[in-house]
């Protein structure tokens, strides 16, 4: 959403400021300080709109206390990530097909939180579509943690883009000798990809699943 006025925005970063730098939110008063309201019955007017507009939501750890939403996040990038301390937002980008690839969808679908001394500074989340890593322990509709990088060892379990323009999660194995890059599934059903060229998006680096789905 990016129909906020220059005061909401503002709002916004001061509210993400505020939370990187000391771990709570300002107070009504300090927000009406930092963006030139006098009256606090304005700066509430105004984080009634930012809820309202999906970019600000309640808090339920903290009675009367304010939160940067997904969305929140979403809009101010790595200034909202930043502004939950020991907590990473990890961006779900869209979906890869571990049996038949697909094309990945890059627009973000919304955030999930993450202990930060576990997760990689530039790590991002994808939704596997399939069963042919099912031997590594990657079924259907679990999210994988991948780490943004265009290296990866032998064996590594990777999402790479085939020369086609597809992603997909295989296990990666270069062979300069022969000139290819074997993708290998984890599934006898599934034959191993050879590919002249493939580039590797990213190092899956764990896992998340849901039981309830």
């Amino acid at each position: 959403m990016s129909d906020l006025s220059d005061r909401q925005w503002a709002i916004l970063r001061a509210i993400a400021r505020s939370l990187r730098e000391r771990g709570y939110p300002p107070s009504v008063r300090e927000i009406g300080k930092a963006v030139g309201l006098s009256s606090t019955s304005s700066v509430h007017f105004e984080l009634n709109r930012l809820v309202q507009k999906g970019v600000l939501e309640k808090d339920p750890e903290r009675p009367r206390a304010l939160r940067l939403s997904a969305e929140g996040m979403r809009l101010l990038g790595p200034e909202g990530r930043e502004a939950h301390g020991d907590v990473r937002y990890l961006p779900l980008v869209g979906r890869v097909t571990a049996g038949r690839p697909i094309t990945a969808v890059e627009n973000i679908e919304g955030y999930l939180p993450f202990p930060a001394a576990r997760t990689p500074d530039d790590a991002f989340l994808l939704r596997v579509e399939g069963d042919s890593m099912i031997l590594a322990g990657i079924y259907d509709g679990d999210l994988v943690i991948v780490e943004k990088t265009p290296h990866a060892n032998p064996g590594d379990i990777v999402v790479a883009m085939t020369e086609d323009g597809e992603a997909t999660v295989k296990r990666f194995y270069p062979d300069p000798a022969r000139g290819v890059v074997r993708l290998a599934a984890e599934n006898p059903n599934y034959p191993p990809m050879e590919l002249a060229t493939a580039t590797v998006l990213g190092r899956v680096v764990g896992l998340l699943r849901f039981y309830d789905r």
